[in-house]
């Protein structure tokens, strides 16, 4: 008799479409010569069939489901004044305590005039809803080399054309609870104050409620960068060969230069 945890197995389907679209060209003008190399691709996987989640929960793998799907609330605004916060759908399910001016302001998607995750579930998600994916989509690369008699010099960027992406740091988010409490400046005078109404992040405190996934603070995750950029310099042969060396090339080579 062993007593173990029952094993894990494969309880599900999951079907990954995608294509890719490759491009070169290689030329020369005289004695320049260049080359052009460009790639892109992307890809979604869709779980076909799951029989761990017959409830189909949205906080876990379900039929239908794309993989990276972020569900989260809709935000419509930041509190301004008490009264505002009174004539809006009420919050409670979110946090029970009181809310204050400065605090964020979700979308009464269901009409319900109750802000609420409902059962959480596919078939009743409440007020929530799918606001982005963080598969990364339309992944691309773009490599240029030209050469001029004994000069080199090549190129290389990479990035994504499309990411969404939600963080619980706290170099994004300034002061959060727990042991994080510390944070950053700029969040902190980019953060609602009664004389700062217009600023990006609620008021500046220790508050999960202002935290839920929302769709104010998902972050655009694509990017390019430039990798690798190499220029070089090839020594004559009549040079090379005074000291009984083949080949001789000198070069310098940055990486991670530039990313936007």
């Amino acid at each position: 008799v062993l007593g173990v945890s029952v094993p894990q197995k494969n309880s599900g389907v999951m079907k990954t479409t995608g294509w890719e679209f490759s491009a070169k060209w290689n030329d020369n003008v005289k004695e320049l010569n260049y080359g052009i190399a460009f790639i892109l691709s992307d890809y979604q996987s869709e779980i076909v069939s799951y029989f761990g989640n017959p409830q189909k929960l949205i906080s876990s793998l379900y039929e239908g489901r794309k993989m990276g799907e972020i569900w989260g609330y809709v935000t419509e605004s930041l509190f301004q004044t008490y009264e505002e916060i009174a004539a809006a759908p009420t919050q409670k399910r979110i946090n029970g305590g009181v809310w204050r001016p400065g605090d964020v302001r979700y979308a009464d998607l269901n009409g319900d005039k109750e802000i609420t995750p409902g059962l959480g579930t596919v078939a009743d998600p409440g007020d929530k809803k799918i606001i982005g994916n963080e598969t990364p989509r339309y992944q691309f690369g773009l490599n240029t080399t030209l050469s001029w008699r004994n000069f080199d010099f090549s190129m290389f960027w990479q990035g994504v054309g499309k990411r969404d992406f939600w963080t619980e740091s706290r170099w994004y988010w300034g002061y959060i609870y727990g042991a994080d409490a510390s944070g950053t400046t700029w969040t902190y005078y980019n953060s609602w104050t009664p004389d700062r109404t217009d600023a990006f992040f609620p008021a500046f405190k220790s508050a999960s409620y202002n935290k839920q996934v929302q769709t104010r603070y998902l972050l655009n995750a694509a990017y390019a960068r430039l990798k690798d950029i190499t220029l070089g310099y090839t020594l004559p042969e009549y040079l090379t060969k005074k000291i009984k060396v083949d080949n001789l090339r000198i070069y310098a080579a940055g990486y991670n230069l530039a990313t936007i």
